[in-house]
């Protein structure tokens, strides 16, 4: 099959603010082996989001994830990423409203979330528990979720 180009377009990407710290687990002298999956799937995972039109074509996507940045860490890892995109839909491009929503929106988030993502894995490739993988997120419960704040 050949790839269709999106008309949705990023512009650039900035890493605004990465914090990564490792928590030491607490050692029981029974336990033979420490699963880091084990801590890792226990893990709040808090995501926000904000999306800007810098000008008619042009918007801009701030997205901040938290991982086990309660009060009571989990042992393993405590991650806080913070990034900005900016995109652009081709505005030659004859869409719908409903298709450029979807693109200005659950797209845009979408793909901020996944280079993050990246970001986390190979910040945690060489730690002790080895790489965290920010497991799959459902983009529209993020919405609804910010709808009912907002």
């Amino acid at each position: 099959m050949k790839a269709k180009i999106s008309p949705l377009s990023w512009l650039n990407f900035a890493l605004l603010q990465s914090n990564f710290q490792f928590v030491q687990p607490e050692v029981k002298p029974k336990k033979k082996k420490i699963n880091p999956a084990d801590f890792f799937r226990n893990y709040v995972i808090d995501i926000d989001f904000d999306i800007q039109d810098t000008n008619p074509d042009e918007f801009q996507v701030f997205t901040k994830i938290d991982i086990n940045t309660d009060e009571s860490l989990i042992a393993g890892y405590k991650i806080s990423v913070e990034g900005a995109g900016v995109f652009r839909i081709n505005p030659n491009e004859a869409l719908s409203e409903a298709h450029r929503d979807n693109l200005r929106n659950y797209s845009a988030v979408n793909l901020l979330i996944n280079r993050l993502r990246t970001h986390i894995l190979q910040t945690t490739s060489l730690s002790v528990f080895g790489p965290y993988d920010l497991p799959p997120i459902d983009i529209t419960d993020l919405f609804v979720q910010k709808s009912e704040r907002v």
